[in-house]
């Protein structure tokens, strides 16, 4: 069988993290008003690193410098610019399991001193959410708690469409947590040298 160079494996994931404004938070209700927790968008930037790094003094180091670098740079707001996805996420076992809003924000100076905290972080290896650019920002919304598929669809052009227009979209702001989220997550990483007889084709798993 054929070796691609990857495997599957646990890894942790390092990614900003981002709380809306109250008028982004209102456009969000309207397409998953069943959502009671607030609404965490995330940055596509990420630092993905093996589970056997993460004790390492190295990576403590790392990682204590970086979140003091984002608390730094957490205290301003960034406002959205045009452009907005909508992508159904759709699990083998599960099917549809929510819809992922992808979003533009405005690239500042604040905000690229905000992203080049991954490269700050030596260990392990620097990535994006799969699909996504190094600037955008994303929400994942369950399906559970979406409202109706007619409102959905007529919330998310509505939202598009202010998006459009400069004046309005000044009012869609967010601010950014105190420190990096982090998750357990199984990725695709680039596979240790191969021992003959033990090579296997893989297949791409959903983002989590």
């Amino acid at each position: 069988m054929e070796d691609t160079g990857y495997e599957f494996s646990q890894v942790h994931v390092l990614r900003h993290s981002f709380r809306p404004n109250a008028f982004l938070s209102k456009q969000f209700e309207e397409i998953a008003p069943g959502t009671q927790a607030p609404f965490v968008i995330y940055g596509s930037d990420e630092r993905v690193i093996p589970l056997f790094d993460v004790g390492s003094r190295a990576f403590q180091s790392q990682s204590f410098n970086a979140n003091a670098k984002v608390e730094r740079n957490s205290h301003g707001n960034f406002q959205l610019e045009s452009g907005l996805d909508a992508h159904v996420l759709i699990s083998r076992r599960k099917g549809a399991v929510a819809l992922r809003l992808v979003m533009n924000v405005l690239y500042t100076a604040q905000y690229k001193e905000l992203l080049s905290v991954m490269n700050d972080i030596k260990v392990g290896e620097r990535a994006y959410a799969p699909g996504l650019y190094a600037t955008q920002l994303y929400v994942d919304m369950p399906f559970s708690k979406l409202a109706p598929e007619p409102s959905v669809r007529k919330s998310v052009t509505d939202f598009r469409a202010l998006l459009k227009d400069k004046e309005s979209r000044r009012q869609y702001q967010v601010f950014s947590t105190p420190q990096l989220s982090s998750l357990t997550a199984q990725r695709r990483i680039t596979s240790p040298p191969s021992v003959e007889g033990t090579r296997s084709t893989l297949d791409t798993l959903p983002h989590p």
